[in-house]
């Protein structure tokens, strides 16, 4: 058996008959090799799943900034701090030491 060129590695899965026939017909209706067909497949796969996990990702951090303005406005109640947090703190400091 020869080794894969550069850059490649040999993956093995066994796979059930009616898999293989139906990869051996899909391979030989676009006129491609079996390799080439189950690499195709594969990455077009991957490329599916990496797709969705951006999605979700990209859901989760949605989810996070509509939690952080929901606490913002709690926080504020729907005012805004007008001075530096500096002066806000020393105040603060002031008012606790009487």
């Amino acid at each position: 058996m020869e080794k894969p060129g550069p850059g490649r590695s040999r993956l093995y899965v066994d796979v059930p008959a009616d898999i293989r026939r139906r990869v051996r017909v899909a391979a030989a209706q676009e006129d491609v090799t079996i390799q080439e067909y189950v690499v195709k497949s594969l990455e077009r796969a991957l490329s599916e799943r990496e797709a969705l996990d951006e999605a979700d990702a990209r859901d989760d951090a949605q989810r996070l900034l509509d939690r952080l303005g929901a606490t913002r406005g709690r926080v504020f109640r729907g005012g805004m701090l007008s001075d530096d947090s500096v002066d806000i703190i020393r105040a603060s400091r002031e008012r606790n030491a009487r």
